[in-house]
């Protein structure tokens, strides 16, 4: 599925196996391979204008507009 919103924000893991998508209030997680999403961390307060993933692919932080900075744990999608 497809992001049907404004994407702000793009960033592959260091590994190359995942892309984060930014958008207002939501960041979606891409498998790069099949090209097909496999998260969505939807809590955000504002819109997403920052995206890191860690080097082991385990956590990721956004930075919202708002200045706000969430850091999630991508396998359980809890911040």
């Amino acid at each position: 599925m497809a992001d049907l919103d404004l994407v702000q924000s793009l960033r592959f893991s260091p590994d190359g196996s995942l892309l984060a998508s930014g958008g207002f209030r939501t960041v979606k997680l891409w498998r790069q391979t099949a090209a097909t999403k496999t998260l969505d961390l939807a809590s955000l307060e504002s819109a997403a204008r920052s995206l890191a993933v860690s080097d082991d692919g385990k956590l990721a932080a956004i930075g919202e507009e708002s200045g706000k900075i969430q850091v999630f744990d991508l396998a359980t999608a809890r911040s």
